[in-house]
């Protein structure tokens, strides 16, 4: 390995990584819990909000290491853009099973509940973004 005066941070790929493994793990556990009796229900549901506590505190820990680094693998802005897009992945499916919780979302208004949540966390991404594209032509210094 060569000597450099400026540090590369390297860990952000595990961290992306680390984080798309839980959203599938995520994912897999929302889907056998829709699948399973409701005599599941609440294992279920405390494995998918374990898993929803350990994606916020990956999203927590890319967001410090950013905020700490010199030298990033890629632009800040890209990391932080990838950064909000998973972890909007995340909100999408809290929103969903917020109106399961809720006991509201069955066959008829499951579609439109999905595509609401998946509105809603596009909403959120975009206006997150807006915040480096604003920096980015100077809109605010």
């Amino acid at each position: 390995m060569a000597f450099s005066f400026l540090p590369k941070e390297d860990q952000y790929f595990s961290l992306f990584s680390e984080m798309s493994t839980k959203l599938k793990e995520g994912a897999a556990v929302l889907v056998e819990m829709m699948q399973s009796s409701d005599e599941n229900y609440d294992a279920m549901s405390k494995k998918l909000k374990h898993i929803e506590h350990e994606c916020d505190e990956l999203s927590h820990r890319i967001t410090t290491k950013l905020n700490r680094s010199f030298i990033t693998p890629f632009d800040r802005e890209d990391i932080y853009t990838l950064s909000m897009a998973l972890l909007c992945l995340h909100l999408s499916h809290g929103v969903s099973s917020l109106f399961q919780s809720l006991g509201l979302k069955n066959k008829y208004y499951g579609r439109h509940i999905d595509r609401f949540a998946k509105a809603a966390a596009l909403i959120i991404f975009l206006g997150n973004c807006s915040i480096p594209v604003a920096i980015l032509f100077k809109f605010v210094n």
